[in-house]
């Protein structure tokens, strides 16, 4: 915009209308948290001293959404809300609890293992365990999506498919054990 405070408008009635429709979609309000507000100067870097062009405001949020079926509707309603910008997709497990559970039972034994096999073949037995560190448990990381591919697909009339595939979590276990 020409104006800074028409910039800030624009953007705050964009987002007021990508947030009423998240909402209306069921989004819960304690799922939708902004993360980011700017608002900059544009300016004409060839002109001497540079000058102000305009104005450039931005609103962004995070948004988690739970039901995966809807994750593909709920970009496509908010690109056609007004959102000209989606930085990417994560998934992730909400309570991961369990499975590291498991996870970490499989690393300790198969540290067990691979320390039994190394003693055996050094002729020397594991007679205790010194120390035991953890680490792990990333969340995988977010699939990027360019903002020229999201209005193209809009602008298609195309769904936006999003296939949650598989979530992989892991535990590291180092053991330092003790040998005779």
């Amino acid at each position: 915009a020409e104006e800074a405070a028409a910039a800030s408008q624009a953007a705050a009635a964009s987002m007021d209308a990508v947030v009423q429709t998240l909402l209306g979609m069921g989004i819960d309000e304690k799922d939708i948290q902004t993360t980011s507000i700017s608002l900059s100067a544009r300016y004409d870097w060839n002109k001497e001293p540079a000058e102000i062009v305009g104005w450039e405001a931005r609103n962004m949020v995070n948004v988690t959404v739970r039901d995966i079926e809807a994750v593909g509707d709920v970009v496509d309603a908010v690109v056609e809300a007004g959102a000209n910008q989606i930085n990417g997709i994560s998934f992730r497990v909400e309570d991961p609890s369990e499975a590291q559970t498991i996870a970490r039972t499989a690393a300790v034994e198969d540290a067990e293992a691979k320390a039994q096999q190394l003693a055996a073949d050094a002729g020397v037995e594991i007679v205790g365990i010194v120390s035991i560190t953890e680490s792990g448990g990333a969340q995988p990381e977010p699939i990027y999506m360019a903002r020229a591919e999201m209005a193209y697909a809009a602008d298609a009339g195309a769904s936006t498919p999003v296939l949650a595939g598989e979530v992989e979590l892991s535990v590291n276990v180092h053991i330092v054990y003790e040998m005779a």
